[in-house]
């Protein structure tokens, strides 16, 4: 067939044809790759969270073989190992040739030998004891120097405390001690002026234990003369002695143990130190070892059997006091008669070995992030104060020094979507609190709050907005005037431009105020309205044709927009009226009746009401959704074919029951698919929850309480993260959970779309 020559296209159009087809199929690729990179990205961000941890083998020396070290100590950098004999001696090992380096005697000026060692990673304080019932406190300090192309640690000892048991004992009129005495246990903590070493003493008679009371006179220089301020003996509730004492980092909580495995809980505090709970944490095992975590809150427990728990500083059920309750429990440990344990500085790991195994453990998630095992039994372990090394000494006296890659040790699934207990709570539960004001803080990551919030603030926002936008594009489909559709729609299309940061504004400091002790008019507006449309409309079906006729169709809401208004300002007047008839309660600090919402809430349902509610986000936020769901609400109702409308008519149906059985139909996938563009639009939104709710992270339904969304926790927290940290990835996970939440509606939406087409498709 020849075409004729007038309707071919020329080489330049088909050249353009080619080139366009090709540019499209490019840039429609280009999108499709450029959201996969973004997936690819943000999960290069999140695996890691995931991941355990990883250790490196530096150096490993064998000691000779009459050195008998009683404990291990790593500097802040992992350089300078240091170990402390049965005698004493401190020495450091070189990681050039393994030989070791005479430091210092720590009981040289001391009478008697050494019985009691101790290392205090929080404070870098060594304890000695001896069999004279001496004692003594050193601090060690590292300076750095470069010595060379290296950086090279002296470590310096200085004696910071030094008493004699026995003059004290004398001094303060206490029992004096029978038979062959020593020291068998000690523990130094500083806690701002107030200073307290407890003491383990063997006698014929038994255990005794005692807390020494030091207090630091402050001056205008700095601390001044440290002097005695007292001298007490611990004992259970029926008299026992205590074996071990455990004393935390901020010296108010003492953590005694006697023969029968019952540890007793003492609090110190100005008016002297007051026994406050006993318990027992094993039935059939007896507690090997014990000690608090960084922070001194939890207190970290191993059992003859293997068995290891944490006992936790926990508010009680009634919420007046902390006292010590179970709240973890690992998997057990390999029984021994001893077991070696180290803690992190850094976060709430720990390193424990028992036998020839190894594990590193993190207490807030149960999480065990590495295991290993030596060829003999491991003897010492230590990490370093930057959590970057972690090292053993075995009982072949061989030592070996790892580096340590365990970057988000908080991590993992119990920590993002389980409930976990943590330190000071009455039971376990879901927080978020990624920054705290000490460095012993104990970060709560889990993404449930911010889940729960963001599926809140959106059941609130489509509340508030699905009913207005719907009817509104029904009205001015089916109902308005032309002239005046016109005007309304470009006028909702452009109230779509207004900035979120606006409406947040206008909400928080605006309209929380205003609506804060005007709920119950804002009830009787929700009232009056439907009831007062519904009679005007009775009203006006009643009157007569001629008086109809006065306005055109499409033209009556000339007539119900001022009758609406006046039902709106006479419901906001009787507001207080409604309120005093109806919501009056006793005021619990008066003990009068008063007329207050916010209270007779509170009292009435045990919810808070709080100004910057989800009501508050449901108004702010459904006028950002209320313009997109009405836009393509309004097109698609437009859409269905005039042949439709006119056939119901023409079967004597009235305009109302043409628009309720015709015409949503026929749209109903479209307003659909409005609907899912509204709820994708409040799932993201940012700007008015974070200034329109106090931005807390709760969960419960209150519609008078705030919540956090994912997308106004990534912008209050992210120019906080450090790069890398866990904190920034975490933001990144949350970043893909609502990318799958909105991915997951949107495909949900255009399944349903698909199928109420596929439904409607024969009208």
């Amino acid at each position: 067939m020849n075409i004729p020559e007038r309707f071919k296209p020329s080489r330049s159009v088909l050249m353009i044809d080619q080139w366009m087809t090709r540019f499209i199929r490019f840039g429609g690729m280009s999108l499709i790759i450029a959201v996969f990179g973004i997936c690819f990205f943000i999960l290069s961000q999140v695996i890691p969270l995931f991941g355990g941890a990883e250790i490196t083998l530096l150096h490993q020396f064998k000691l000779d073989s009459h050195f008998k070290p009683l404990t291990l100590i790593l500097d802040e950098w992992g350089e300078l190992p240091l170990f402390v004999n049965e005698n004493g001696e401190v020495r450091s090992i070189s990681q050039k040739d393994g030989r070791t380096t005479l430091l210092i005697n720590l009981v040289s000026d001391l009478k008697g030998n050494l019985t009691a060692l101790r290392y205090e990673p929080e404070q870098n304080n060594l304890l000695v004891g001896t069999d004279a019932l001496e004692i003594a406190v050193y601090r060690i300090d590292y300076e750095r120097f470069q010595d060379g192309d290296q950086m090279q640690g002296n470590p310096s000892f200085h004696k910071i405390q030094s008493y004699s048991i026995e003059k004290l004992l004398r001094e303060n009129l206490f029992k004096s001690l029978k038979g062959k005495t020593f020291i068998t246990d000690l523990a130094y903590v500083e806690s701002g002026s107030r200073k307290i070493i407890a003491s383990t003493i063997k006698s014929e008679e038994g255990y005794h234990s005692y807390l020494i009371k030091l207090k630091e006179a402050s001056s205008l220089l700095g601390g001044g003369e440290v002097t005695f301020d007292g001298l007490d003996e611990l004992k259970g509730k029926a008299g026992e002695n205590i074996q071990k004492v455990y004393v935390n980092n901020l010296a108010d909580a003492v953590v005694g143990l006697d023969a029968t495995g019952t540890f007793f809980y003492y609090w110190l505090d100005s008016d002297g130190i007051k026994l406050k709970q006993s318990f027992v944490p094993f039935d059939e095992e007896k507690p090997i070892f014990a000690d608090f975590l960084l922070g001194g809150n939890s207190f970290y427990i191993i059992g003859g059997e293997g068995s290891n728990l944490i006992y936790s500083l926990n508010l009680d059920k009634n919420g007046e006091e902390r006292l010590f309750q179970k709240t973890k429990q690992f998997n057990h440990l390999v029984p021994t008669s001893s077991y070696a344990f180290a803690k992190s500085l850094r976060n709430k790991a720990f390193l424990v070995a028992a036998e020839k195994e190894i594990s590193l453990r993190y207490a807030t998630t149960e999480n065990i992030r590495w295991e290993g095992e030596s060829l003999v039994p491991i003897q010492h372990v230590a990490l370093s104060r930057k959590y970057e090394h972690l090292a053993y000494l075995d009982s072949a006296n061989q030592f070996s020094l790892y580096k340590l890659n365990d970057p988000h040790p908080e991590g993992g699934w119990r920590t993002f979507f389980g409930k976990i207990w943590y330190e000071g709570a009455s039971n376990p539960e879901y927080a978020w609190q990624s920054t705290g004001g000490t460095d012993d803080f104990e970060p709560k990551l889990s993404l449930i709050p911010l889940i729960f919030g963001t599926l809140k603030g959106t059941l609130y926002a489509m509340l508030f907005s699905f009913p207005i936008a719907f009817i509104a594009a029904l009205y001015t489909s089916e109902f308005l005037h032309p002239r005046l559709k016109k005007i309304v729609k470009p006028t909702m299309e452009v109230m779509a431009s207004l900035p979120s940061v606006i409406l947040g504004f206008i909400g928080a400091f605006w309209l929380a105020p205003l609506l804060s002790d005007r709920v119950p008019s804002l009830i009787l507006i929700l009232i009056f309205l439907p009831l007062v449309a519904v009679f005007l409309g009775i009203i006006w079906a009643q009157l007569p044709n001629q008086l109809r006729r006065i306005l055109p169709k499409g033209m009556e809401f000339f007539i119900s927009i001022p009758v609406l208004l006046l039902a709106i300002f006479l419901a906001w007047k009787l507001g207080p009226l409604f309120e005093l008839i109806v919501f009056t309660v006793i005021d619990p600090t008066t003990g009068q009746v008063i007329a207050d919402f916010g209270t007779w809430w509170s009292q009435i349902t045990g919810l808070p009401f709080e100004q910057r509610n989800s009501l508050i986000v449901g108004i702010a936020m459904g006028f950002a959704v209320i313009p997109i769901i009405f836009t393509i609400s309004e097109d698609s109702l437009a859409q269905v074919p005039l042949s439709l409308r006119s056939a119901s008519l023409a079967c004597g149906a009235s305009r109302w029951q043409t628009a309720i059985r015709v015409v949503v139909p026929t749209a109903a996938a479209g307003v659909f698919s409005a609907t899912m563009v509204g709820l994708g639009r409040a799932v993201g939104e940012t700007m008015i929850v974070l200034m329109a709710t106090g931005n807390t992270p709760i969960m419960e339904w209150n519609i008078f309480s705030g919540m956090r969304t994912l997308s106004a926790n990534l912008a209050v927290e992210l120019p906080e993260a450090p790069f890398h940290g866990t904190l920034y990835r975490v933001l990144f996970l949350g970043g893909l959970i609502l990318f799958l939440m909105t991915f997951i509606v949107n495909t949900i939406a255009e399944l349903l779309r698909q199928y109420i087409r596929e439904r409607y498709k024969t009208l």
